[in-house]
């Protein structure tokens, strides 16, 4: 076939298509409306599903996880006494709990580590009746507190790929 043929071809095809978008913009007697709107057409594909149920969702958790670590690890034991330390870890016990909801699977050895250090310090404290205790656990609440910083730092690694 020559170029000209090709061509009117895809002329003839070209306006075909033009006549099949204009006619829902005609009315019934074939005449356009004055009124007509243009429409948008859209694509209705969707985006692939995250992995995770929300990467947003996960990454404000692991944000909210970060804070309250943070406000465990620069607590001063000899004034937050055992109460302060209790109600730290009870924080970032609810933070955990945040991004265990969110995240997905692959997240939940890490998890359980983080829980694991937490039980530790929480077990601690919780013999604690006031400042001489307090004290004297001292050694034992800094080592657990470095746990459960450790233990965070393998989380947030993982949650860092995630979120960036």
């Amino acid at each position: 076939m020559s170029r000209t043929g090709s061509w009117r071809r895809r002329s003839g095809l070209l306006a075909a298509l033009m006549l099949v978008l204009a006619a829902p913009a005609c009315d019934s007697a074939g005449e356009s409306e004055s009124t007509a709107t243009p429409q948008v057409v859209t694509s209705s594909v969707a985006a692939a599903p995250s992995p995770d149920a929300s990467v947003a969702a996960v990454c404000a958790a692991r944000d909210r996880l970060g804070s309250s670590v943070a406000a465990l690890r620069g607590l001063d034991l000899a004034t937050a006494g055992a109460a302060g330390v209790m109600t730290a870890a009870q924080q970032v016990h609810q933070d955990l709990d945040a991004v265990s909801a969110a995240g997905s699977a692959a997240y939940q050895p890490a998890i359980a580590a983080l829980r694991a250090s937490l039980a530790e310090l929480s077990k601690t404290v919780s013999g604690l009746t006031d400042r001489e205790s307090v004290k004297a656990a001292r050694p034992d609440l800094i080592a657990q507190v470095a746990a459960v910083s450790a233990s965070w730092a393998a989380l947030r690694r993982q949650l860092d790929q995630r979120c960036g």
